[in-house]
């Protein structure tokens, strides 16, 4: 009789495995599609920055459940690695361009975001939210915004600051975004997807400097606002490395200068920074003001217009925006290639 019981269990058990293999049947899929469960539970180890730019590393024993993301590359990462059912809170403006952006290319991932905030997240609200992991720039965790890492260390949640953000790292580089895709892969257990786009970016960097290995190197500044004093992307931002990489050489220093300053560089090349649908609108100011005839750029027509997104904390938009900046500097493309926007 006892054998037969045991024989009962058994077959009830193995049918149960059958019709339900990834846990209960309320969270069929509760496993991560492609990843074991066992894969799941390891323990990863990841290094990032805490408020002071101090090293630390941060160690996850499951895969984050309840992720708050702020800034915009850092939710595309998310939406791209396909785990925006793990966002419990994100700054969604819609209708905004950024916003049409990421619903044309992730509109399922989109849709399950738990909860959106247009205007930003406020402290308050984050602690509401129960996070267990918060993705942001080293601002993220300023006194005035969410505050420091420490603090939501304590509370139990890991942090993890993008290190081409605010100057954490005093270099930015091609190769911290790789790390920080990576990461992101590895957190979240979703490693092959990244590798993909770590592999897609080392690729178009090999073809790049294949085609322009014998092209004399453009002379090129990054700015931003077109006032009396102009931002400029110096070589320590990841956008210089990103221009280096192309072959292209960053000729300004300075974090601010003047116009009579971008007169005096003469750039062959200008990117100018903008957030949204301005873009005609910033590039148009220096092509058609006066006070800029003299430079070579404006002369050639070589002044373009270049998203925050793609040359700030790149993430998964590093590939879009190392094509937007070799666009420009090359520009008699090869067969194929798109006038750069």
């Amino acid at each position: 009789m006892r054998q037969l019981l045991l024989a009962v269990i058994l077959f009830i058990g193995a049918g149960s495995l059958f019709f339900f293999p990834f846990g209960s049947p309320e969270h069929p899929f509760s496993v991560q599609e492609g990843v074991s469960r066992q894969e799941q539970r390891k323990g990863i180890s990841v290094e990032t920055y805490n408020s002071r730019k101090e090293k630390v590393r941060m160690e996850f024993d499951a895969a984050p459940e309840r992720v708050i993301v702020v800034e915009y590359n850092n939710l595309e990462t998310m939406l791209a690695l396909g785990v925006g059912d793990r966002v419990v809170g994100a700054r969604v403006v819609a209708h905004a361009p950024s916003f049409q952006r990421l619903e044309s290319k992730y509109p399922g991932e989109l849709s399950k975001i738990a909860h959106t905030f247009p205007d930003g997240i406020a402290k308050e609200t984050a602690i509401s939210l129960q996070p267990d992991f918060i993705l942001g720039w080293r601002s993220t965790f300023s006194d005035k915004y969410l505050g420091g890492t420490e603090w939501w260390n304590g509370r139990g949640a890991k942090t993890y600051i993008v290190a081409t953000s605010n100057r954490t790292v005093p270099y930015g580089t091609i190769e911290d975004e790789i790390q920080y895709l990576r990461d992101m892969g590895r957190i979240f257990r979703r490693e092959k997807q990244a590798n993909l786009y770590i592999e897609q970016i080392r690729q178009y960097l090999e073809d790049m400097q294949r085609k322009t290995a014998n092209k004399p190197s453009p002379r090129v500044m990054i700015i931003e606002g077109m006032g009396n004093r102009i931002a400029n992307y110096a070589e320590g931002w990841l956008v210089g490395d990103m221009v280096r990489k192309l072959g292209g050489t960053m000729i300004a220093a300075e974090n601010m200068i003047g116009i009579e300053d971008l007169i005096e560089y003469d750039p062959e090349v200008i990117f100018v920074v903008h957030y949204g649908a301005e873009t005609k609108r910033m590039v148009e100011t220096v092509l058609t003001n006066p006070r800029y005839n003299s430079l070579q750029a404006v002369q050639a027509r070589r002044v373009y217009g270049i998203p925050l997104y793609c040359m700030y904390s790149t993430g998964v938009a590093t590939i879009e925006g190392l094509d937007i900046l070799a666009r420009g500097m090359y520009p008699e493309p090869a067969e194929g290639d798109k006038t750069t926007e």
